[in-house]
């Protein structure tokens, strides 16, 4: 039988991306068509509770059945480019019964996952209820911190449910994004708690674990970030004295100039309390702005 070359198959199995019952099937045709249909089969995960049917589909057993076959099949790893976690349930408030999966924070395999993808473009954490930053255990922090610092291609972080202590807090999260273009805040508090006692007990700052070189070039040679797209929505400043990074105003503290907003493509502000905000926002971006949504409104962030 006449056999078409690898590329077209490639290619064939390329126009598949978003098929995921046909690349399954393709998957299994023979050795040659694996490696086309893993790489778009697991190039997005997804490691939240999509359903309340047994144990089974939990985020943790996904996680874990995911690195299990990581481990099989080292290669896997590098096909990931999307990664999606939600911390909690939504089923858990309209159904008491029903575990609210609180597993991201304490899930040893998912800090393990974390070690293993290096080719991470997006990235999305969420929570169904407020998620403290300054409670979380030093090894989340230092495992959540070490992924941004050691995924070379991330390029797009979105935040969501989170609770940040002070501004000093979210720029160092955001300092280990070298290559950051998107970055979407969504009913997230940042508050004004940036005090000396905070800072000398290391709670501000995280240890970067296992950093090889190319990492290690990242952290040190790479300049600030240069964001193209920001979204702000139902976000909750505490205190805009520390906010330089998000004005582009001079500072002495490195930590508030490692975002630069004046090169924005695309700015997304909805629900502030304080139309001054808005108003300095739209000051500091500059002249490349392409696309503008504004919603008025205010909320309760407590």
């Amino acid at each position: 039988m006449t056999t078409f070359p690898q590329e077209l198959v490639d290619h064939i199995i390329d126009q598949l991306y978003d098929d995921a019952p046909t690349l399954k099937s393709c998957a299994r045709v023979c050795r040659a068509w694996l490696p086309a249909s893993r790489f778009h089969l697991f190039a997005k995960v997804s490691l939240k509770a999509a359903s309340m049917h047994g144990p089974a589909s939990f985020p943790s057993a996904c996680c874990k059945r995911l690195l299990s076959a990581i481990e099989h099949t080292p290669e896997i790893a590098s096909c990931i480019r999307e990664l999606e976690v939600c911390e909690g349930s939504p089923f858990h408030l309209n159904h008491p019964t029903i575990p609210p999966t609180i597993w991201a924070t304490t899930d040893p395999c998912l800090l393990a996952l974390f070690k293993r993808l290096k080719n991470l473009r997006r990235l999305d954490f969420s929570a169904t209820s407020t998620f403290y930053w300054k409670t979380l255990p030093p090894a989340f922090q230092n495992a959540f911190c070490s992924l941004l610092a050691c995924s070379p291609s991330l390029t797009y972080l979105r935040l969501h449910s989170w609770c940040l202590p002070s501004f000093t807090s979210l720029a160092l999260l955001l300092s280990h994004c070298k290559k950051l273009k998107g970055l979407s805040l969504s009913s997230t508090i940042v508050n004004d708690d940036d005090g000396i006692e905070e800072q000398q007990h290391g709670r501000l700052r995280c240890v970067i674990e296992e950093v090889d070189d190319q990492c290690s070039d990242s952290i040190v040679h790479s300049a600030n970030v240069n964001l193209d797209v920001l979204t702000l929505d139902f976000v909750s400043f505490g205190y805009l004295g520390a906010s330089g990074w998000l004005f582009n105003e001079p500072s002495e503290s490195s930590c508030s100039n490692v975002m630069d907003v004046s090169r924005l493509r695309e700015l997304r502000v909805a629900h502030f309390p304080d139309i001054s905000i808005v108003e300095r926002l739209l000051v500091s971006v500059g002249p490349s702005l392409e696309h503008l949504h504004l919603k008025p409104g205010c909320w309760n962030g407590e």
